[in-house]
């Protein structure tokens, strides 16, 4: 039996050069999407990620420079967020191009890669970066990065190296490079609005403190004449609400109340300015209507984006038993008397700092032992229930009437009153409430 006949029927093959370069791209790729992963998983901010994803296609495609582009969609612009190769990234960071312009705006509108072995015969070619970087393109790979079905940005690897132009066999691995690529910065964007969702959080902790600040720490001292009790939640994490007790002399007690126009950071900027002026002028007014007059020329000649406020201001005299009181567009308080309600006379105006000329004028009222006032903002009146409907003002006087004429318990029953109302509804507006009673 000759040798032969036990030979193995099994050839090992040596491959050829096309398949042994198939089999280069292929681990390259393998490799490239490794590191990729390994930079989706790795604490790494969204600048540093960009650069990575630049400098690993740039290695995985054998390339002479990679460019990244994102798609602004409120500009509908591509940004070339970051590039590697023949220029530094600071020199076309800043380029923006039309989504629908050139080889990257043809990716973006077809969802599709596109090959373009010489740039110089393509009219798609957008030649502005290469101007602004001095870098001469001759080939482009460009390929979509698509995210939950819509193209987000375009990776794009230029010049390979040794070769004059990418193939097709290029584009499959780059395609799955860009698929890893586009996980890593959409989670890279997460992770960073979730950085700046907590830094927001703990900016408008502080601004709350701070602004909790400028409101009385403590109701005054109970003393022989007058009683005060304040309540004030805000419907965000800041308010436009404010409220205020000053003493202005041994005969004169002022209160006050004011509802700044609109919400937010805005509304408690003008709250803090408005506050800190009002406690700087007031002991030198001699009337509720030279303060509002005051403060209105002051928030007229420092406006803020065309906010106003809303002020209600009462000057108690212990002595002659009287109460002088200035609205500034601002709800007048109600007032129990002996059981019943009583008519509260105020001055006139508009709404402090709309108009510098704005004149406001003041009514008096003599005190009874007993008047209690309920001073408050919208977030009383207007407070909705899980069908909408407002609070409003004949629930405010039920309210007061059947509880006892006591500041304290007064304060409290509105408050239990308006949230039972409200129910699971959310709050829309700043609730501040200051009764006042003179003893």
């Amino acid at each position: 039996m000759s040798a032969a006949r036990f030979q193995s029927p099994l050839k090992t093959q040596t491959p050829n050069t096309d398949e042994l370069s198939v089999l280069r791209h292929q681990v390259a790729s393998l490799r490239g999407l490794i590191e990729v992963s390994s930079a989706i998983n790795s604490e790494m901010n969204f600048d540093q990620l960009l650069a990575s994803i630049m400098e690993v296609a740039k290695r995985v495609m054998s390339a002479e420079a990679s460019s990244l582009m994102l798609l602004d969609k409120k500009t509908n612009e591509l940004v070339i967020s970051t590039a590697q190769g023949g220029a530094s990234s600071e020199s076309v960071k800043e380029i923006r191009i039309p989504a629908g312009a050139g080889i990257a705006g043809a990716v973006v509108k077809s969802g599709k890669p596109v090959n373009v072995p010489d740039v110089t015969k393509d009219p798609r070619f957008f030649g502005g970066v290469d101007k602004k970087s001095g870098f001469q393109t001759r080939a482009i790979l460009a390929v979509p990065m698509v995210h939950q079905g819509g193209v987000i940005g375009v990776l794009e690897v230029l010049n390979p190296i040794g070769r004059e132009a990418f193939t097709e066999i290029d584009i499959e691995p780059f395609e799955a490079f860009a698929s890893m690529s586009t996980t890593a910065i959409e989670r890279a964007r997460m992770s960073q609005m979730i950085r700046n969702q907590d830094r927001i959080e703990q900016e408008l902790n502080i601004a709350r403190q701070i602004q909790k600040s400028f409101l009385p720490r403590q109701d005054p001292r109970a003393d022989d004449c007058i009683r005060t009790r304040a309540f004030y939640e805000p419907a965000r994490e800041v308010s436009g609400d404010f409220y205020d007790f000053l003493e202005c002399g041994g005969d004169h007690f002022i209160v006050l109340i004011a509802d700044v126009s609109g919400k937010g950071v805005p509304a408690a900027l003008q709250m803090a300015r408005a506050t800190s002026q009002i406690r700087a002028i007031a002991p030198s007014c001699a009337s509720p209507s030279e303060l509002l007059t005051r403060i209105n020329t002051f928030l007229c000649a420092n406006p803020i984006g065309g906010i106003f406020i809303t002020m209600a201001c009462a000057l108690f005299n212990r002595t002659h038993k009287k109460m002088r009181l200035a609205s500034a567009g601002h709800h007048l308080p109600l007032c129990i008397r002996d059981g019943a309600f009583h008519d509260v006379p105020a001055g006139d105006g508009i709404p402090l700092g709309i108009l510098e000329s704005a004149v406001y004028t003041e009514a008096e009222m003599d005190l009874k032992s007993g008047d209690l006032f309920l001073f408050c903002t919208d977030g009383l009146l207007e407070a909705r229930s899980p069908t909408r409907e407002e609070f409003g003002l004949e629930r405010v006087k039920q309210v007061m009437a059947y509880t006892p004429p006591d500041p304290d318990q007064l304060i409290v029953k509105m408050v239990s009153s308006v949230d039972s109302f409200m129910g699971d509804a959310p709050r829309h507006d700043d609730l501040t409430l200051v009764a006042a009673k003179f003893i």
